[in-house]
């Protein structure tokens, strides 16, 4: 099975994104701040696996542009809000992470973010001013969807990346911590998933000996494996011979969930762009 600490070096990625009082960490309050949780399914796909969120209590002293209640929406006096403490709220993200973290051999978490300098510096804030021992987090390095927006979709501002990735956007919920982290979280999974199907990526702990890739199999018992299986940009192929329409292969094409779909006809050589590997 791929895990997920084979694919980003030991990292664990987790997005984050913090609602503030202004741009300064160190004296504007944090208002908002949401976490999700990646994981990695059976094929190597990531997805959420959790979604932590909390309102929090300004600290003492500090600073509340109006301007910035009025571009987020925040309403401090909601009685509804019921915000908790920066000790609370960190303990409340932190703790589920370092599980995680324990759960897949990760060694430390990697903000995920969008321009990610902005919450990463909020959150170092943070954590320096709870006096927090036991951070998850990597202090400086972090995974930018603005960036990757730009590589993948020449669209950098949130809302119109992940309207060119086909995620829903709902521009009445934007601008909250929760909303803005899951839509960030989905971008990036859809990214990173892209780009396995886009190369055919494969993690150092997959087999590239025998007939069949291992995590594969389990999905494929009940097609006949005497021929060799193939990852051709990110799909498994069987080979069938030589095509009846001239030199190539015949190559049985498989679902995403394992099941046989058609039979193929792939030319030989791959015509420019494609990339064959043998399993």
């Amino acid at each position: 099975m791929p895990r997920i600490a084979d694919r980003f070096r030991g990292f664990l990625p987790v997005v984050v994104d913090v609602e503030t009082g202004g741009f300064n960490a160190k004296t504007d309050a944090i208002l908002e701040i949401a976490a999700c949780i990646l994981c990695m399914d059976d094929f190597g796909r990531l997805k959420i696996a959790e979604t932590i969120s909390a309102n929090i209590e300004p600290f003492p002293g500090s600073r509340i542009e109006p301007s910035s209640l009025e571009f987020t929406g925040i309403d401090l006096d909601d009685p509804d809000r019921n915000p908790i403490s920066e000790r609370e709220a960190t303990q409340n993200i932190f703790l589920p992470v370092r599980q995680e973290l324990r759960a897949t051999d990760c060694q430390r978490a990697i903000l995920v973010g969008h321009n990610p300098a902005f919450d990463l510096s909020f959150l170092n804030a943070l954590i320096a001013r709870v006096n927090y021992k036991r951070n998850p987090f990597h202090p400086f390095s972090s995974f930018d969807t603005a960036t990757l927006g730009g590589l993948a979709f020449g669209q950098t501002v949130l809302a119109r990346a992940a309207q060119a990735a086909g995620i829903d956007w709902d521009e009445s919920s934007a601008h909250s911590a929760e909303y803005d982290t899951i839509k960030t979280a989905e971008l990036f999974c859809t990214i990173v998933n892209r780009w396995k199907i886009l190369t055919g990526f494969i993690s150092k702990t997959t087999s590239t000996s025998g007939t069949v890739i291992p995590e594969f199999a389990k999905h494929i018992s009940g097609t006949s494996l005497r021929f060799p299986v193939m990852l051709i940009n990110g799909r498994f192929y069987q080979h069938h011979g030589k095509s009846h329409g001239g030199p190539g292969y015949l190559l049985r094409i498989f679902r995403d969930d394992g099941t046989a779909h058609k039979l193929h006809s792939f030319p030989y050589p791959p015509p420019p762009g494609v990339i064959i590997v043998r399993v």
